[in-house]
C-alpha cells in the first residue's frame, strides 16, 4: 500500500453466526433475521469526485432448493427509520430465475457495491449500487448462454440502480432479502456470516 492517496478501509460491520432460516414467501423476506442491523454510520457518504465515498457489503450462506422450484429472486432493500426494522424497500434486485435442481445446503456468496451518486441535502442525496450473487445452485438446468451461476445485480439490461430521497446525515440500515414466485415449501436461505467495509 503505498498511501499515495490517504484512504483507508475498515470494517463497518461484521458478524458471524447462522441467521434464523428464511423460508422465502411471494413478498420479500429478509435472509439476515436474528443478525444486528446491518448500519452504515450517519454522515459516512459525503464525498463525491475522484475519491467518492463508497463501501462494500459481503454475505455468505446457504441455500437449499426442492425437487419444485419456483423463480427466485435476490434483493437490497435500505431504511432509515429509528429503531433498526426489516422493510420492503426494495433498491436493487436480480432476474426472477429458476434454478436448474434441487440442492441442499448449497453455498452462495453476494456482495454489493455502494456509492454516493448525487450529494444534496435533507432527504434528497442518491446512492448508486451494483453486486452480485453466485450459488451452484443457481445454475440453470441445462447449457445457457444468457443464464449461470452468478446473477447480477441489478437485472439486465437496467443501465443504474439509485436510492433516491436519501439523508446521508442519517444512519442507513441494509436489508439483504429474497422473493419466491410462488410459497413452495422446502426452499430456504440461511445467511451465515455478514461484513461491511468502509473503503473511503
Amino acid at each position: 500500500m503505498s498511501g499515495f492517496t490517504g484512504l483507508m478501509f475498515e470494517e463497518l460491520y461484521s458478524f458471524r453466526g447462522a441467521a434464523t432460516t428464511t423460508t422465502p414467501s411471494t413478498s420479500a423476506t429478509s435472509i439476515t433475521a436474528a443478525y444486528p442491523a446491518i448500519e452504515i454510520p450517519a454522515s459516512y457518504f459525503v464525498k463525491q469526485g475522484k475519491a467518492t465515498s463508497s463501501c462494500r457489503l459481503m454475505m455468505r450462506g446457504q441455500m437449499t432448493t426442492t425437487a419444485t422450484i419456483p423463480t427466485w429472486k435476490f434483493g437490497l432493500g435500505i431504511t432509515q427509520a429509528l429503531p433498526a426494522a426489516f422493510g420492503n424497500t426494495i433498491t436493487m434486485e436480480t432476474p426472477a430465475r429458476t434454478p436448474g435442481a434441487a440442492q441442499t445446503g448449497t453455498w452462495w456468496h453476494a456482495d454489493w457495491d455502494i456509492l454516493l451518486d448525487t450529494l444534496a441535502s435533507g432527504a434528497a442525496s442518491k446512492l448508486f449500487y451494483a453486486g452480485t450473487i453466485t450459488s451452484e445452485a443457481l445454475l440453470p438446468s441445462a447449457f445457457s448462454t444468457s443464464t449461470s451461476g452468478e446473477w447480477s445485480f441489478p437485472a439486465a439490461n437496467t443501465s443504474a440502480v439509485t436510492a433516491a430521497s436519501v439523508d446521508v446525515d442519517q444512519p442507513i440500515f441494509l436489508w439483504p432479502y429474497v422473493t419466491l414466485g410462488a410459497a413452495t415449501a422446502g426452499n430456504t436461505v440461511t445467511t451465515q456470516m455478514c461484513k461491511l467495509y468502509g473503503e473511503n
